[in-house]
Protein backbone atom coordinates (compact mmCIF):
# COMPACT_ATOMS: atom_id res chain seq x y z
CA UNK A 1 0.00 0.00 0.00
CA UNK A 2 2.81 2.06 0.94
CA UNK A 3 4.56 1.76 -1.96
CA UNK A 4 1.29 2.21 -4.45
CA UNK A 5 0.95 5.63 -2.26
CA UNK A 6 4.49 6.79 -3.71
CA UNK A 7 3.72 5.98 -6.98
CA UNK A 8 0.48 7.35 -7.10
CA UNK A 9 1.81 10.78 -5.79
CA UNK A 10 5.06 10.59 -8.46
CA UNK A 11 2.89 10.21 -11.19
CA UNK A 12 0.70 12.75 -10.34
CA UNK A 13 3.42 15.69 -9.45
CA UNK A 14 4.92 14.52 -13.16
CA UNK A 15 0.97 15.27 -14.40
CA UNK A 16 1.33 18.34 -12.80
CA UNK A 17 4.24 18.98 -13.84
CA UNK A 18 3.78 18.24 -17.49
CA UNK A 19 0.38 20.48 -17.74
CA UNK A 20 2.12 23.52 -15.81
CA UNK A 21 5.56 23.49 -17.78
CA UNK A 22 3.60 23.83 -21.18
CA UNK A 23 1.99 26.92 -20.01
CA UNK A 24 5.51 28.87 -19.04
CA UNK A 25 5.13 30.76 -22.28
CA UNK A 26 0.79 31.07 -22.16
CA UNK A 27 -0.27 34.58 -21.41
CA UNK A 28 0.41 37.90 -21.35
CA UNK A 29 3.51 39.92 -20.57
CA UNK A 30 5.11 43.14 -20.12
CA UNK A 31 8.40 44.08 -19.69
CA UNK A 32 11.62 46.42 -20.43
CA UNK A 33 14.84 45.89 -23.05
CA UNK A 34 17.95 47.55 -23.13
CA UNK A 35 20.51 47.31 -25.78
CA UNK A 36 22.58 48.40 -28.77
CA UNK A 37 22.69 49.80 -32.11
CA UNK A 38 25.00 49.69 -34.59
CA UNK A 39 23.70 52.78 -37.54
CA UNK A 40 25.16 53.73 -40.92
CA UNK A 41 24.16 57.11 -41.33
CA UNK A 42 24.63 57.55 -45.68
CA UNK A 43 24.89 61.05 -46.51
CA UNK A 44 24.06 61.62 -50.84
CA UNK A 45 24.56 64.66 -52.03
CA UNK A 46 24.43 64.76 -56.40
CA UNK A 47 27.24 66.74 -58.17
CA UNK A 48 27.01 70.30 -58.48
CA UNK A 49 28.32 73.00 -61.32
CA UNK A 50 27.16 76.54 -60.89
CA UNK A 51 28.33 79.00 -63.34
CA UNK A 52 28.43 82.80 -61.80
CA UNK A 53 28.44 85.37 -64.63
CA UNK A 54 29.09 89.26 -65.09
CA UNK A 55 32.63 88.58 -62.88
CA UNK A 56 35.80 90.72 -64.43
CA UNK A 57 37.59 88.56 -66.64
CA UNK A 58 34.93 86.52 -67.37
CA UNK A 59 32.24 83.57 -66.03
CA UNK A 60 33.28 81.93 -63.02
CA UNK A 61 32.91 77.72 -62.87
CA UNK A 62 32.24 76.38 -60.10
CA UNK A 63 32.26 72.66 -60.08
CA UNK A 64 32.23 70.45 -56.18
CA UNK A 65 32.28 66.14 -56.63
CA UNK A 66 28.97 63.87 -55.50
CA UNK A 67 28.92 63.06 -52.27
CA UNK A 68 28.02 59.47 -51.30
CA UNK A 69 29.10 58.42 -48.01
CA UNK A 70 28.15 56.45 -44.92
CA UNK A 71 30.04 56.59 -41.10
CA UNK A 72 28.49 54.53 -38.27
CA UNK A 73 27.03 55.60 -35.34
CA UNK A 74 26.40 53.74 -32.36
CA UNK A 75 24.35 53.95 -29.08
CA UNK A 76 22.05 52.73 -26.29
CA UNK A 77 18.65 51.83 -27.15
CA UNK A 78 16.20 51.26 -24.51
CA UNK A 79 12.26 50.64 -24.09
CA UNK A 80 9.28 48.84 -23.09
CA UNK A 81 7.30 46.04 -24.45
CA UNK A 82 4.32 43.95 -23.99
CA UNK A 83 2.63 41.18 -25.41
CA UNK A 84 0.24 37.91 -25.71
CA UNK A 85 1.50 34.44 -26.83
CA UNK A 86 0.54 30.66 -26.62
CA UNK A 87 2.22 27.44 -27.11
CA UNK A 88 0.58 24.76 -28.81
CA UNK A 89 2.45 21.23 -28.94
CA UNK A 90 5.76 22.52 -28.67
CA UNK A 91 4.44 26.08 -31.97
CA UNK A 92 4.08 28.95 -29.93
CA UNK A 93 2.31 32.32 -32.25
CA UNK A 94 1.71 35.50 -30.56
CA UNK A 95 2.43 39.40 -30.71
CA UNK A 96 4.16 42.31 -29.53
CA UNK A 97 3.51 46.17 -29.26
CA UNK A 98 7.14 47.94 -27.73
CA UNK A 99 7.92 51.94 -27.41
CA UNK A 100 11.66 52.43 -28.11
CA UNK A 101 14.38 55.24 -28.26
CA UNK A 102 17.94 55.16 -29.02
CA UNK A 103 20.52 57.43 -28.51
CA UNK A 104 22.21 56.57 -32.02
CA UNK A 105 22.15 60.33 -33.06
CA UNK A 106 25.32 61.57 -34.22
CA UNK A 107 26.25 64.43 -36.50
CA UNK A 108 28.56 63.80 -39.45
CA UNK A 109 30.95 66.02 -40.88
CA UNK A 110 32.63 65.54 -44.46
CA UNK A 111 35.05 67.77 -45.61
CA UNK A 112 34.66 69.14 -49.49
CA UNK A 113 36.85 71.03 -51.95
CA UNK A 114 34.58 72.68 -54.89
CA UNK A 115 36.96 74.27 -57.77
CA UNK A 116 36.36 77.85 -59.39
CA UNK A 117 37.59 78.13 -63.22
CA UNK A 118 38.10 80.91 -64.53
CA UNK A 119 39.60 80.46 -68.33
CA UNK A 120 42.67 78.56 -68.37
CA UNK A 121 43.03 79.64 -64.10
CA UNK A 122 41.15 76.46 -61.34
CA UNK A 123 41.40 77.75 -57.67
CA UNK A 124 40.23 74.88 -55.25
CA UNK A 125 38.09 76.00 -52.62
CA UNK A 126 37.08 74.59 -48.97
CA UNK A 127 33.93 73.74 -47.17
CA UNK A 128 32.17 70.87 -44.91
CA UNK A 129 28.67 69.45 -45.07
CA UNK A 130 27.45 68.59 -41.80
CA UNK A 131 24.36 65.94 -42.09
CA UNK A 132 22.56 64.08 -38.92
CA UNK A 133 19.43 61.74 -39.24
CA UNK A 134 17.30 61.34 -35.94
CA UNK A 135 14.80 58.99 -35.07
CA UNK A 136 12.11 59.92 -32.83
CA UNK A 137 10.58 58.01 -30.47
CA UNK A 138 9.40 54.35 -31.92
CA UNK A 139 6.39 52.43 -31.78
CA UNK A 140 6.95 48.74 -32.81
CA UNK A 141 4.31 46.39 -33.60
CA UNK A 142 5.20 42.68 -34.57
CA UNK A 143 3.53 39.14 -34.84
CA UNK A 144 6.01 36.39 -32.95
CA UNK A 145 6.52 32.80 -34.17
CA UNK A 146 8.82 30.06 -32.61
CA UNK A 147 9.19 26.68 -30.77
CA UNK A 148 9.40 25.63 -27.51
CA UNK A 149 11.93 23.36 -26.68
CA UNK A 150 12.39 21.81 -23.31
CA UNK A 151 9.59 23.78 -21.95
CA UNK A 152 11.48 26.57 -20.70
CA UNK A 153 13.22 27.21 -23.51
CA UNK A 154 11.23 29.12 -26.64
CA UNK A 155 13.67 29.80 -29.84
CA UNK A 156 11.48 32.58 -32.01
CA UNK A 157 11.24 35.37 -34.91
CA UNK A 158 9.67 38.38 -35.54
CA UNK A 159 8.91 40.50 -38.97
CA UNK A 160 8.20 43.94 -36.73
CA UNK A 161 6.87 47.38 -38.36
CA UNK A 162 8.02 50.33 -36.43
CA UNK A 163 6.46 53.76 -36.72
CA UNK A 164 8.20 57.07 -36.12
CA UNK A 165 8.82 60.68 -36.63
CA UNK A 166 12.27 61.42 -37.72
CA UNK A 167 14.21 64.25 -38.96
CA UNK A 168 16.77 65.13 -41.20
CA UNK A 169 19.57 67.96 -41.14
CA UNK A 170 21.83 69.05 -43.31
CA UNK A 171 24.13 72.29 -44.16
CA UNK A 172 27.34 73.11 -45.03
CA UNK A 173 29.54 75.75 -43.39
CA UNK A 174 30.68 78.89 -45.37
CA UNK A 175 32.33 78.52 -49.02
CA UNK A 176 35.88 79.49 -49.31
CA UNK A 177 38.66 80.28 -52.26
CA UNK A 178 41.46 81.77 -51.85
CA UNK A 179 40.65 82.96 -47.86
CA UNK A 180 37.12 84.75 -49.54
CA UNK A 181 33.89 83.92 -48.78
CA UNK A 182 31.83 83.06 -51.82
CA UNK A 183 28.85 81.78 -50.24
CA UNK A 184 27.66 81.95 -46.58
CA UNK A 185 26.89 78.71 -44.34
CA UNK A 186 23.18 77.43 -44.19
CA UNK A 187 21.30 74.65 -42.67
CA UNK A 188 17.93 73.06 -43.41
CA UNK A 189 15.83 70.49 -41.95
CA UNK A 190 13.08 68.25 -43.25
CA UNK A 191 10.89 65.63 -40.45
CA UNK A 192 8.86 62.83 -42.07
CA UNK A 193 6.57 59.94 -40.90
CA UNK A 194 8.39 56.75 -40.77
CA UNK A 195 7.43 53.08 -41.48
CA UNK A 196 10.31 50.41 -41.36
CA UNK A 197 10.72 46.81 -41.63
CA UNK A 198 12.43 45.01 -39.55
CA UNK A 199 12.82 41.18 -38.95
CA UNK A 200 14.40 39.56 -35.74
CA UNK A 201 15.57 36.30 -34.32
CA UNK A 202 15.97 35.72 -30.88
CA UNK A 203 15.96 33.39 -27.81
CA UNK A 204 13.76 33.43 -24.50
CA UNK A 205 13.85 31.79 -21.23
CA UNK A 206 11.05 31.29 -18.85
CA UNK A 207 12.02 31.57 -15.14
CA UNK A 208 8.48 30.73 -13.39
CA UNK A 209 6.57 33.97 -14.35
CA UNK A 210 9.67 35.89 -14.84
CA UNK A 211 10.58 36.05 -19.17
CA UNK A 212 14.67 36.94 -20.28
CA UNK A 213 15.68 37.43 -23.95
CA UNK A 214 17.94 37.77 -26.04
CA UNK A 215 17.49 39.22 -29.75
CA UNK A 216 18.88 40.58 -32.45
CA UNK A 217 17.43 42.59 -35.10
CA UNK A 218 18.07 44.14 -38.92
CA UNK A 219 16.32 47.54 -39.78
CA UNK A 220 16.49 47.93 -43.43
CA UNK A 221 16.42 51.53 -42.53
CA UNK A 222 14.73 55.07 -43.68
CA UNK A 223 15.49 57.72 -45.66
CA UNK A 224 14.39 61.38 -45.91
CA UNK A 225 15.00 63.37 -49.07
CA UNK A 226 15.16 67.32 -49.72
CA UNK A 227 14.84 68.13 -53.47
CA UNK A 228 18.38 66.18 -54.50
CA UNK A 229 19.82 66.31 -50.89
CA UNK A 230 19.22 62.57 -49.07
CA UNK A 231 19.97 61.02 -45.88
CA UNK A 232 19.26 57.60 -44.49
CA UNK A 233 20.09 54.83 -42.40
CA UNK A 234 20.21 51.17 -41.87
CA UNK A 235 20.90 49.15 -38.83
CA UNK A 236 21.93 46.15 -36.74
CA UNK A 237 20.70 45.92 -33.03
CA UNK A 238 20.91 43.70 -30.08
CA UNK A 239 18.67 43.60 -27.21
CA UNK A 240 17.85 42.55 -23.97
CA UNK A 241 14.80 41.91 -22.11
CA UNK A 242 13.24 40.73 -18.98
CA UNK A 243 9.62 40.49 -18.72
CA UNK A 244 6.68 39.61 -16.11
CA UNK A 245 4.09 36.76 -17.52
CA UNK A 246 0.91 37.53 -15.86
Amino acid sequence: MKKLSLILLGALAVTQAAQAAPASFNGFYVGGQLGWTQRKDTTNIPAIQDTITGVPGGNVVIRNAALNKAKKANGLTYGIYSGYGQNNNGFYWGGEFSIEHTTANKNTTYAQEPTATQGANTVKGSFNINSKYERGVVFGITPRIGAVIANENLIYAKLGLEFSRDKATIGHTDVMFAGNKLQSASTSTKSKNQVVLVPRFGYERAFGNVLARAEYGYNVGGKIKSKDVSVKYTAHVVKFGLAYKF
